[in-house]
């Protein structure tokens, strides 16, 4: 919110930014952080090792605009908020839709068998 605070009191010099941390972490991390704030913990696998291509976000373009010194919520802090906004919502959450997502199809949930999620 305060990101886009300063863009309602300040013309954005582009159209674009990446709007992510200056630090960034990979995503077995980010499971392991998202099994901590959840109170479960759900099995985490790495079905290929090592590092694929790094997509991480490039933020100096809008640390330019808004200033270097922003500091942003710790990843943790994030998760957490996160995941109870999800617990509050999830009733409402379209489940089909969700299901259609075609980059589900790689994702397995633990069972004896191995199950799609979708």
């Amino acid at each position: 919110m305060k990101i886009v605070e300063c863009f309602i009191y300040k013309k954005p010099e582009r159209k674009h930014y990446n709007v992510t941390p200056t630090e960034s972490i990979d995503l077995l991390t980010a499971a392991e952080m998202i099994n901590q704030v959840g109170g479960f913990e759900s099995e985490i696998r790495v079905l290929n090792e090592g590092m694929n291509a790094e997509y991480t976000g490039d933020n100096s373009r809008l640390l330019s605009e808004i200033g270097g010194d922003f500091k942003f919520t710790e990843y943790q802090k994030a998760f957490a908020a996160l995941f109870k906004y999800y617990s509050r919502v999830l009733d409402a959450l379209d489940i089909e839709t969700i299901r259609k997502d075609p980059y589900l199809e790689s994702c397995w949930i633990s069972t004896e068998q191995k199950q799609p999620l979708a």
